[in-house]
């Protein structure tokens, strides 16, 4: 009786691991390996890339301006830099809802404590396909 109950708990247990596992990997999944786009007037685009569970900001021809890392809650994505000319200051972390629609990210302000995030973060990002060699 005993052991029956062990194999039921552990049964559950492992399940409900099982799934927090695939369901926090699939909210990454939405971002990670894209790469998004906004036109800068005068200037170079400026792209947005997610690789696991870091970003970087650069230009087309990769000259870096800011590296970080991001985390996903439902549809909030949480931004940290570490570093870059354009980075913010260590733990000044900017949280948006996202939504991804039509190869468009949008970035919608809850909270942000770095005002220049919050100008780039505020566009419409156009996703990049890239083409394979």
């Amino acid at each position: 009786m005993f052991n029956t109950y062990f194999f039921q708990v552990k049964t559950k247990s492992l399940l409900i691991v099982g799934f927090f596992l695939v369901f926090s990997s699939g909210a990454f999944a939405q971002l990670d390996g894209r790469l998004f786009q906004i036109d800068v007037p005068n200037s170079s685009p400026i792209q947005l890339e997610f690789k696991d569970t870091r970003y970087v900001l650069h230009t087309p021809d990769l000259l870096v301006m800011v590296r970080g890392y991001y985390n996903i809650k439902g549809d909030t994505v949480t931004f940290n830099d570490l570093d870059g000319p354009m980075a913010c200051k260590p733990g000044e972390k900017g949280v948006y809802r996202y939504k991804i629609t039509k190869g468009e990210l949008r970035l919608e302000l809850i909270d942000e404590a770095c005002e220049g995030r919050h100008r780039i973060a505020s566009n419409v990002w156009k996703e990049v396909i890239r083409k394979e060699p």
